[in-house]
């Protein structure tokens, strides 16, 4: 989940594309997202309000990787004040 919210991030503002290559870095976090959602599928595993099974997940992979993210870090917050 991490790798696929970091790819996410990674892909290029249009105006840096002459110095990185922005069609590699789309299909990284495609790519990234894709297995992310095929693995909670799978695994019936996710943390996130919509589920990995919703068919909206279909054309937006990356929403879901994003949804993911969200999801952990509202975790990692939750246990962190909950322990101090």
């Amino acid at each position: 989940m991490h790798r696929a919210a970091l790819a996410d991030r990674t892909v290029p503002v249009p105006a840096l594309a002459d110095v990185e290559n922005p069609e590699a870095s789309e299909q990284d976090a495609e790519g990234t997202a894709r297995r992310l959602l095929e693995h909670d599928r799978t695994h019936g595993t996710g943390h996130g309000p919509v589920p990995a099974a919703d068919p909206r997940w279909n054309t937006d992979a990356r929403g879901y990787a994003r949804q993911e993210h969200a999801a952990a870090v509202r975790d990692e917050h939750d246990q962190e004040h909950a322990c101090g």
